[in-house]
């Protein structure tokens, strides 16, 4: 049933990221994303999906107005209850993914 409703919910996301791409002419921006690579020696954090399929990085969407550093130390600190300190920007990530509705 869960995993019914988070298919459902990815549905209505991307469905609402396309209706606002048509109205404001393809001028809307895709959502900015961040996930943070947590070590401890050769161990690197990870947290359970929500929705099921394994494991992955933590992470989230930036909010408007906010930095990537600090939507990083946001979304870490949801979801773990960990601070970090940031070291380092690894890189970045952009275009589409396979199987992934909403481009980020």
């Amino acid at each position: 049933m869960m995993k019914f409703f988070l298919l459902a919910l990815r549905f209505l996301l991307a469905l609402m990221q396309r209706l606002l791409y048509i109205l404001t002419f393809g001028e809307w921006a895709p959502f900015a994303c961040v996930v943070a690579v947590i070590r401890d020696g050769e161990k690197i954090l990870m947290v359970e999906r929500r929705d099921g399929n394994g494991w992955g990085l933590p992470g989230g969407h930036i909010k408007q107005g906010e930095t990537a550093e600090a939507a990083a130390r946001r979304e870490v600190k949801e979801e773990t209850g960990l601070d970090f300190e940031i070291l380092k920007i690894l890189g970045t990530l952009s275009g589409k993914r396979p199987g992934i509705w909403l481009h980020a």
